[in-house]
């Protein structure tokens, strides 16, 4: 599947590239591997998690950038 849309294609081959880099380390994809579904939340939760320490620091820099030019 493709889009005309250049960053979601990049979002789309990146998730892709993720997906197989996944299916080489651990032999399985997320249909076939056996994980619960309270293991699957646990594992999103700590994702998001780090989503947000690492959205946390950019804002900070940006910020850091935006105060030093003004």
């Amino acid at each position: 599947m493709t889009t005309d849309d250049p960053l979601v294609q990049h979002l789309m081959d990146k998730m892709a590239s993720r997906s197989e880099a996944g299916i080489n380390k651990y032999k399985n994809t997320m249909v076939t591997t056996p994980m619960s579904a309270i293991a699957a939340i646990d594992n999103a939760i700590e994702e998001c998690l780090d989503q947000a320490v690492y959205l946390e620091k950019a804002k900070r820099e940006l910020q850091e950038k935006w105060t030093l030019k003004h």
